[in-house]
Order: structure tokens, then C-alpha cells, then sequence
């Protein structure tokens, strides 16, 4: 194992790396990284404040065992992005606290009943950080849908880069582009010790 990148808490190796190769499954450490830059640009320059929710406290949101985080308030933050595994399948989430509400992108598509635990499960989080809000929703915008079966987790990264940025999801989902996708994280990933 060789240490390649060092980006807050999270430390990648040649192995975590190689995951992004064509057809592969990226690693929550990969993710979770990945998210962490994107905040750290978006912090840099935007008038919204960004943070990452990781996969673990995601999860733990969705099995309903989260507990009071100390460290961070969700309110400090305008929006609060993760990744979200489900049976081996990645979805991205982005909460604005402020707004109350949740956005929930999954690259295969989303379903009511999908959208419905998102907005429960999300809100008893706020509720159990001690944020009553009187109304919480969850929805979910356009975008492209995942032609493989492996590349969920680059599509979090690009739901990330766009919903950080503002914009409408418009990307390709063909072979080649998800693959171009897929050095651009690495690269990205590399250049950041």
C-alpha cells in the first residue's frame, strides 16, 4: 500500500486509486475526498457555506442510529453534501438546513417511496440536532441516468460538482465521458496532498 493523497481526514491509496479505473465501483474513501474538495473550492469562493456529511454519517442518518454531532451544527452550513450507500449503490445528498429541505439524486432515479425516507430520515436528524423545522421536503431535480452498473459513484461526484456550482445537471453518461470523469477525480484527487 502507498499512500497517493492526503485530503482531510481521508488518506488514499494506490488501491483506493485504482478503483477509479473503468468499470470499477469507486470506495467511500475516494467519495468522501472527492466531496471534500469540492467544498473546500466552493468555501473559497462562493458567499455559500459548504460542508461534507461522509458516508458513515449519511448512513447512520438512514439507519436511524445518528447521534448529536458536536462538531458541527447543520445550520452553521447553506448546504451539506454526501454520498449515500444503498445496497451497494451510491446516492448523493445535499441538505440545505437553512431552506429546510433535502435534494436527493440517484443515477438510476428516484422513487416516491425513496423521496419519503429521504425526508424523514433527514429530518429527524435536524430534529435530533436540535433543529425544529416547521416544514422539511425532500425533491430531487432532472438529470442523466446511469447507463452501466458501476458508475454511481462517479455520478455523485458530478451531482456534487453541479448542485455546488448551482447549475442545472447536464453531463453525458456515455462510456467515454463517465471514463473522462473518472481521470478528472483522479487527477483532481493527486494534486492534493
Amino acid at each position: 500500500m502507498v499512500l497517493c493523497s492526503r485530503i482531510g481526514p481521508y488518506r488514499l491509496y494506490t488501491f483506493d486509486l485504482e478503483r477509479l479505473a473503468p468499470n470499477r465501483e469507486l470506495e467511500s474513501e475516494v467519495i468522501n475526498a472527492y466531496l471534500t474538495l469540492l467544498t473546500i473550492s466552493h468555501n473559497s469562493v462562493a458567499t455559500t457555506k459548504a460542508a461534507v456529511l461522509d458516508t458513515f454519517q449519511l448512513m447512520s442518518i438512514w439507519s436511524r442510529t445518528a447521534q448529536r454531532m458536536r462538531k458541527l451544527d447543520p445550520m452553521d452550513f447553506d448546504i451539506l453534501i454526501g454520498a449515500l450507500n444503498k445496497g451497494n449503490h451510491w446516492i448523493f445528498v445535499a441538505m440545505y438546513p437553512k431552506e429546510g429541505r433535502v435534494l436527493y439524486l440517484n443515477s438510476l432515479g428516484e422513487t416516491s417511496s425513496e423521496l419519503k425516507m429521504c425526508q424523514q430520515r433527514t429530518r429527524l436528524f435536524m430534529e435530533l440536532q436540535g433543529h425544529q423545522l416547521p416544514q422539511w421536503r425532500c425533491q430531487t431535480l432532472p438529470h442523466p441516468q446511469q447507463m452501466d452498473g458501476t458508475s454511481c459513484g462517479v455520478f455523485v461526484c458530478k451531482f456534487a460538482e453541479f448542485v455546488l456550482r448551482g447549475e442545472p445537471i447536464t453531463f453525458s453518461s456515455e462510456g467515454p465521458a463517465i471514463n473522462r470523469f473518472r481521470r478528472e477525480i483522479a487527477l483532481m484527487l493527486l494534486r492534493k496532498d
